[in-house]
């Protein structure tokens, strides 16, 4: 299932361009312009044409988040899940309590890495969009 989101998650970011969305990997960047990489191969485009940019991998940081909380709390035993009468919708085994903190902790690290990533290839920390 982890793998299935993780391969659904790309590496493009979505730039805004004029009237334009063009869906790139951003490999490197200068003051003036962004290097990308498309289908065809690698274009520049205009830092002054550019409005906005979304980068890629923060949707996916965010949503691993509540599998490592839920997962966490399983395994701290919040729900008391071992005491043979609870029915708590949130209960499981240890073994998925480990198995939910994992993929939470993997989303969100491929997440924001790749986030990461993009930003710095922008330049974005240098008052870019």
């Amino acid at each position: 299932m982890a793998l299935l989101v993780l391969a659904g998650c790309g590496t493009t970011a979505t730039i805004q361009e004029g009237d334009l969305q063009h869906q790139v990997r951003i490999n490197r960047s200068t003051p003036s312009e962004l290097f990308v990489q498309t289908n065809e191969g690698e274009r520049t485009i205009a830092r002054a044409g550019i409005s906005d940019i979304d980068h890629p991998g923060n949707v996916l940081a965010v949503a691993g988040l509540p599998f490592i909380a839920l997962g966490a709390a399983n395994l701290l035993g919040v729900w008391n899940c071992g005491d043979g009468e609870s029915s708590h919708a949130f209960c499981m085994s240890s073994g998925v309590g480990v198995v939910s903190v994992s993929v939470g902790l993997l989303m969100t690290i491929w997440g924001a890495t790749t986030w990461d990533r993009s930003r710095r290839a922008a330049g974005a920390g240098a008052g870019q969009p």
